[in-house]
C-alpha cells in the first residue's frame, strides 16, 4: 500500500498500512532502527558491503509493510555503496530517520478498497 507524502520537515507523514501488519509493526520499525544506527557505523567504518545489504534487505520488505520510502531509499543506498558514496550514504539514512520520526501510521483495510 502506498503511503502519502506531506510537505513540510515538521508535518507528519501518513503512511497507509494493511491492518493485518499492525502486530508487526513496533518489531518492523525497531528493526529500521537498529539499520539506521548499523549504516551510520558502517559508513564510518567505510564498510560498503555491509551498505548495500543493509539497503537491498531494506528495499525488498519496505514496500511489504506499507513504507515505500524504505523501499526507495534501500535502492538508493545500494547504489551509494556500489559507487562508495559516504555523504550520500548519510544524506539518504537522515532523511530515512526524518522521515520514520514523522510517520503517522494509519491502518487500513485492504479487503474494502
Amino acid at each position: 500500500m502506498a503511503e502519502d507524502h506531506v510537505a513540510g520537515r515538521d508535518q507528519k507523514v501518513v503512511v497507509h498500512v494493511d491492518k493485518t501488519f499492525r502486530p508487526l509493526m513496533g518489531e518492523f520499525l525497531k528493526n529500521v532502527r537498529e539499520d539506521i544506527s548499523l549504516l551510520l557505523q558502517a559508513v564510518d567504518a567505510g564498510d560498503f558491503e555491509a551498505i548495500g545489504f543493509t539497503g537491498h534487505r531494506m528495499k525488498g520488505v519496505g514496500e511489504i509493510y506499507g513504507f515505500s520510502k524504505i523501499t526507495e531509499v534501500g535502492a538508493c543506498l545500494e547504489k551509494a555503496a556500489a559507487d562508495g558514496l559516504s555523504e550520500e550514504v548519510r544524506r539518504l539514512v537522515a532523511g530515512l530517520s526524518d522521515h520514520l520520526d514523522r510517520a503517522e501510521i494509519l491502518y487500513i483495510d485492504v479487503d474494502q478498497i
